[in-house]
């Protein structure tokens, strides 16, 4: 007898619609699985057999031939153990409309079948179950079938009905019923303030770097701290995620979904709701940061999606980690080419990084600073050119005062600043309302840039200047352009003026310090 059912696989963190073929006959008794498996996939068939026998529903001897198809796509992972068991138990004639009046043929052409089997018959939950029923709802599939613990996170796509159950005993319960338990599905969430933490009111001083930290965060600009070690860099970096605006359903769907195909969900607050702050060792290796491993998984660049990767320590972390960053930087996604296929992870963050100014952390004050020339030149030669032209924004911290940390002044708390950027990134929603891939300054291309970002005789001639003193390159010119956009949009000016290009180019200016005024072209 043969049997169909249908169940969804995980590739990255994309969901595809597959389905879990038996064929049941005579020949030497056995559970045979094909279909381009994965070790713990196929491994299904002793966990199979044995959760069977234990849910009082013995198989009977012969041989079952299962297929999970399409066969072009590597199935990996324990998600295929349940529909593989209702395959198996369809063709071997159990599990049939006379017994189980709920398990008619057409509950299993609208229904999937998700979850990982335990040896006793229970349900076990799996990772990227978000993705999956994502995919299976837009292939036409009405209602899935998963356990308990991942019946939160399944809701959370829309149109798709969600059946619970803890093992197989309580689903083939439910099918002896005339009507089955469908989850209820939670109200859709009001739009919510940022959770509390860290907030920019316990930083005293550093306005410098709180202003270039408020210019990035609202037009979305990846930012360097530079300066001595203690001076605040970190602690500004940790409450940059604070003051970034709410995330939308959308934007919470689209990471929680990078996060259930990596398993970091909580069973019961399944949807991420604030925007995440991610902060790599600087010892993470290539494949920790951009994603890799067997199976393939998104690294922290995905993770930090929507909202901070702060890169602490940025020299010490290994030539070619930092060198990799390049093309994601740019793109904002991670293309990882592997035998297996081409993988696709989001890497739409901003990256927040620091450094000192040299191994010791106390340069340019030479009556602390005990490293050599060579030393420093080594160290801040770590960062190469082409990374740095890939930041926007380079801002040094100035040294700290005693009058700035004991001063009794109150400073602005994240809230206050959170209002500020709310409001520029309203006039960036307003100003590529008919732009489909630009939502932030950061993001426009050459294009726009001539379009939105048009400079008057003065400051084409201040700017002209900036780029043959410096010895500017293409795409850092295109930075500041983008960066003196979001400080008019700030200052709620519609075009840019001298006062903004000069700001930009200051917050660059760092640059000349340590490398001895050296140019950035090529």
């Amino acid at each position: 007898m043969f049997a169909k059912i249908k169940c969804a696989g995980l590739f990255g963190v994309h969901g595809f619609l597959a389905e879990t073929e038996a064929d049941s006959g005579s020949g030497i008794p056995g559970l045979y699985l094909t279909g381009a498996l994965s070790q713990e996939t196929r491994e299904a068939q002793y966990r199979v057999s044995t959760a069977a026998k234990n849910s009082g529903i013995p198989l009977k001897p012969e041989k079952v031939t299962v297929n999970l198809s399409p066969a072009s796509r590597r199935k990996e992972g324990t998600a295929f153990d349940l529909s593989i068991l209702m395959a198996v138990l369809r063709a071997q004639g159990v599990l049939v409309e006379k017994n189980y009046p709920a398990a008619g043929e057409a509950l299993f052409q609208t229904h999937a079948f998700l979850g990982e089997l335990g040896l006793d018959g229970g349900l076990k939950p799996v990772r990227g179950i978000l993705p999956m029923a994502d995919a299976l709802r837009e292939a036409g599939i009405k209602a899935l079938v998963v356990p308990r613990e991942n019946a939160e996170e399944a809701l959370l796509v829309p149109g798709l009905a969600v059946l619970p159950a803890a093992s197989i005993r309580e689903l083939l319960a439910f099918f002896q019923s005339e009507r089955l338990p469908y989850a209820g599905r939670p109200p859709e969430p009001v739009s919510e303030e940022p959770a509390g933490g860290p907030d920019f009111s316990e930083i005293r001083g550093q306005s410098y770097l709180k202003r270039a930290a408020e210019i990035a965060v609202s037009g979305r600009h990846n930012i360097l701290f530079s300066g001595a070690a203690g001076s605040g860099k970190t602690m500004i970096a940790k409450r940059m995620a604070g003051i970034m605006p709410p995330l939308s359903r959308k934007e919470q769907i689209e990471l929680t979904k990078v996060y259930s195909a990596c398993g970091l969900l909580e069973a019961k607050l399944p949807l991420i709701k604030n925007r995440p702050f991610r902060a790599p060792h600087h010892g993470s290796t290539a494949a920790a940061l951009l994603g890799g491993g067997n199976p393939v998984r998104p690294g922290e660049l995905s993770l930090a999606s929507k909202g901070i990767l702060f890169l602490d320590e940025l020299p010490l972390f290994r030539r070619e980690v930092i060198e990799a960053l390049r093309e994601p930087l740019e793109e904002r996604k991670v293309v990882l080419t592997r035998l297996r296929g081409v993988y696709e992870f989001p890497a739409d963050c901003m990256i927040a990084a620091a450094c000192n100014n040299c191994p010791c952390g106390f340069f340019p004050d030479r009556e602390r600073c005990r490293c050599t020339p060579a030393q420093i030149r080594m160290y801040q030669g770590r960062l190469s050119r082409p990374i740095l032209e890939r930041i926007d924004i380079c801002a040094e911290a100035r040294p700290v005062r005693f009058s700035d940390i004991r001063g009794e002044g109150q400073e602005e708390s994240s809230e206050t600043i959170r209002a500020r950027v709310e409001a520029v990134c309203q006039r960036q929603r307003f100003r590529f309302r008919q732009e489909e891939r630009i939502r932030y300054n950061s993001e426009m291309t050459p294009k726009e840039l001539d379009r939105f970002c048009r400079l008057g005789g003065e400051q084409e001639r201040f700017i002209r200047q900036v780029f043959e003193k410096k010895g500017l390159s293409a795409r850092t010119f295109h930075k500041v352009l983008r960066v003196a956009r979001t400080i008019a949009d700030m200052e709620e000016a519609a075009e840019i003026k001298t006062a903004h290009l000069a700001e930009a180019v200051q917050l660059r200016s760092f640059e000349d310090r340590l490398w001895g005024g050296a140019g950035y072209g090529g």
